[in-house]
């Protein structure tokens, strides 16, 4: 059987040096021959070359990776959300006694391999990141600041479903949708099996060699530094704890209840908490840069957007359950606000209306133009994939995992189970009704990226809230042209987002 290529880059030198030297690096020192690496959407299997990845945007980004058994079966995976710097480069090496990356103790040690990667030693074992779909990250992750990080990462920097097993809460599911969900789950780590058994098997019988020798050595150092089972790697993250009733002693019944079925005062509760905690670690933090100025410049309670983002990379990428249940009940909260999109916070919901988009446009499979998967084209020089001996997936096995996360069922059919009988049927039909009662008077904005919400559901689930025959603008726009465009005033930097990165050209960011 014939072994497809994997994805390459196609850079002249000069851009490839600078995207390189401009870009983050992550340097991965004696990285398990076959080990499955995550980066974002992209899924590496690693060769023997293989040290890392290079030409990374500055901002947040997804680092995955899975421990391989002398058997070849992979261990649950271990994840984190990384806040990388312009010209940043992290160094991790393999620790087969604790099968994790850990930082280097000594220092010295660091600052050498560091120069060394900006002296480009390390250049032809660097993986490119594939900026082709950046563009499709950004509208993932574009709400998650270091603020939310430091709010909701373990405190060990890692997350693992390992550590949601004993949880009584998440084990029990609740809901057809949930037993669904984890039986993907368990489903996907078999597809993930599976892929790695077809590569090893496309693998030259050399490199098989290699690889089990490389595997059989690891596992007999780790057999030597520890007696037992290392424990489970990664921790559970600390997602906001979010109110389900507002509580107002003395208040009349009548105010009650019409708090609590406008969800506008929980969801300002949750805004409260990361307000707080901003305003005292404000003063310890650099000053940020590129994305993480756009992420810090929203309106008030950017925040929870960026939680909802959280949470869903962890559910989609690190198959975390509890990741899946904290984006659920953002979601009810988000969907069950009266006033917040209307009056109070018109700005913060227009962004979560974008954001949910671009989920579900990922979820089911819905790429837009500028996210379409560009063909394979030739190694780019100043080290491509193919010249650092990485075992990348193929192409087609990458649009098979991207799609999907890091080992979940295929393109769509995650959230694509989870909804047409789940509860955003009906937390969507309460949002676009009380659109739909508040007509022309509704935001224009918010509105126009509603249609757009609408028209995602109508495609890829059947669901249709007529909100298009809704007028946008005010009661005051008698001459308007009801049928004409709509014109929406984006900045740049938008613009650059929405264009996506064009492999010729440098970016903003360098």
């Amino acid at each position: 059987m014939s072994q497809q290529q994997p994805y390459s880059v196609q850079l002249d030198p000069d851009t490839a040096r600078k995207l390189a030297s401009h870009g983050a690096t992550i340097l991965l020192l004696d990285v398990p021959l076959g080990m499955p690496v995550g980066i974002d959407q992209q899924v590496f299997l690693t060769g023997p070359k293989f040290r890392g990845i290079k030409m990374l945007p500055p901002g947040v980004h997804f680092l995955s990776y899975q421990a391989i058994a002398k058997d070849g079966t992979p261990a649950p995976p271990v994840s984190s959300l990384l806040a990388l710097q312009q010209q940043q480069v992290l160094v991790r090496r393999w620790d087969p006694a604790t099968e994790s990356f850990a930082a280097l103790p000594d220092e010295d040690e660091e600052a050498r391999y560091v120069a060394g990667v900006q002296r480009f030693d390390f250049d032809r074992e660097l993986a490119p990141y594939d900026l082709n779909r950046y563009s499709q990250w950004v509208t993932l992750s574009c709400h998650i600041s270091e603020d939310v990080l430091q709010e909701l990462l373990p405190p060990c920097g890692e997350l693992s479903i390992m550590a949601e097993a004993a949880d009584p809460c998440l084990t029990a599911a609740a809901s057809e949708a949930e037993k669904r969900l984890q039986q993907q789950l368990q489903e996907g780590r078999a597809w993930l099996e599976a892929k790695m058994a077809a590569m090893q098997v496309d693998a030259p019988e050399g490199e098989q060699q290699q690889q089990q020798q490389q595997q059989q050595q690891q596992g007999d150092d780790a057999g030597q530094q520890q007696q037992q089972q290392p424990a489970p790697r990664g921790g559970r993250c600390r997602y906001s704890q979010l109110p389900r009733l507002v509580k107002v002693p003395g208040l009349p019944a009548a105010q009650l209840t019409a708090l609590n079925m406008d969800k506008t005062a929980l969801l300002e509760q949750v805004i409260d908490r990361y307000n707080n905690s901003s305003s005292s670690s404000s003063s310890s933090r650099s000053t940020p840069t590129g994305q993480q100025q756009q992420q810090q410049s929203g309106p008030q309670g950017i925040e929870v957007l960026g939680e909802l983002q959280f949470a869903f990379i962890a559910f989609v990428f690190g198959q975390s359950l509890e990741g899946f249940m904290q984006w659920k009940q953002l979601l009810v909260l988000l969907l069950g606000c009266t006033s917040g999109p209307l009056e109070r916070h018109p700005l913060l919901f227009t962004a979560f209306l974008q954001a949910i988009t671009a989920q579900l446009q990922f979820g089911l499979g819905l790429q837009t133009p500028q996210q379409q998967t560009p063909s394979s084209s030739s190694s780019a020089a100043a080290g491509g994939l193919n010249a650092a001996g990485v075992a990348s997936l193929s192409q087609q096995q990458q649009q098979d995992s991207t799609s999907a996360g890091f080992g979940l069922a295929a393109a769509g059919g995650l959230v694509d189970e989870l909804l047409p009988d789940s509860f955003l049927k009906a937390a969507f039909r309460g949002f676009f009704e009380v659109l739909q009662e508040a007509g022309a008077a509704a935001p224009a904005p918010l509105l126009a990226e509603a249609r757009v919400l609408e028209g995602v559901l109508a495609s890829g689930l059947g669901w249709d809230f007529r909100l298009r025959e809704l007028k946008l603008g005010s009661d005051d726009d008698e001459g308007s042209d009801e049928d004409g465009p709509v014109v929406v005033e984006l900045s740049e930097q938008q613009l650059a987002e929405l264009e996506g990165l064009q492999l010729g050209d440098i970016p903003s960011w360098v």
